[in-house]
């Protein structure tokens, strides 16, 4: 066997399941505020989970930026896959969180303080990496979009390597037309737009999903955890896109008879 993977087996000869994924850590982080109410320690491991995967999609997204500079865009659709099918995943836990009844949730609420989940730094960093700007996110957050976002980051990629057409669509705007190009060609760039999308539907689909949790819970005369808006800071997030570009166009496609 050779010397360095002779070290590196006996350097991890000690690993096992355990230590490897640092349970003892893991498992040891659910303190109960309330002290024994039972519902209590369901809602901190399924916000717990959500923030773990949060940190996937941060991890995805950075690597994806990298992926757009280099041209490698197939990894870039195999990440915006991986990306989405976390997004159905988090959807689903809501119907772990649906369990728990008002007065369940009304029994421990006291003991959250002034936490909410406006106040999840990553998913803010997700709104911002995908391109989302907001105005309440910007006051808390604002070091997080001044970096590069990755819908930014394809635009620029597709201006810089895609043809466009000289019969193209005049009364549209350059991003539009440059758009509608890239999905009349039927190529890798069209596959890509189209996962966007997913993820898109995805996120608005989560928000959705939340604002129902919320109702279902609390109702939607009720201010929400920490102070914020609840019900109506969450309905008036639903529109919320970082590809609106890309859904102008589908209505343009459907009712022009224009072949590139």
């Amino acid at each position: 066997m050779h010397i360095i993977s002779l070290l590196v087996t006996n350097m991890n000869h000690g690993l096992n399941y355990s230590s490897y994924l640092q349970l003892e850590n893991i498992l040891s982080n659910q303190i109960l505020q309330s002290g024994d109410i039972h519902d209590e320690m369901l809602f901190i491991i399924i916000h717990q989970a959500y923030e773990l995967w949060f940190k996937q999609i941060i991890y995805e997204g950075k690597s994806m930026i990298s992926n757009i500079e280099n041209g490698e865009l197939f990894s870039m659709l195999h990440k915006l896959k991986r990306i989405r099918m976390i997004f159905k995943l988090v959807v689903s836990q809501v119907d772990i969180l649906e369990t728990m009844h008002p007065d369940s949730f009304a029994s421990f609420r006291k003991y959250l303080g002034t936490a909410s989940g406006f106040q999840s730094k990553q998913f803010r960093e997700i709104e911002a990496l995908l391109g989302i700007e907001k105005q309440s996110a910007l006051k808390s957050f604002s070091e997080l979009y001044l970096k590069d976002n990755i819908w930014v980051s394809f635009l620029k990629h597709c201006i810089k390597n895609v043809e466009i057409n000289e019969n193209s669509h005049n009364e549209f705007n350059e991003i539009e037309s440059l758009l509608l190009n890239i999905y009349h060609k039927k190529s890798l760039y069209t596959e890509i737009m189209e996962m966007f999308l997913d993820i898109d539907e995805g996120i608005q689909e989560w928000r959705y999903r939340h604002l129902k949790l919320v109702e279902r819970i609390i109702g939607f005369g009720t201010q929400g955890t920490g102070g914020s808006e609840g019900f109506e800071y969450l309905k008036n997030s639903l529109s919320k896109s970082f590809c609106r570009e890309l859904w102008s166009i589908r209505s343009i496609i459907f009712n022009s008879e224009y072949v590139y």
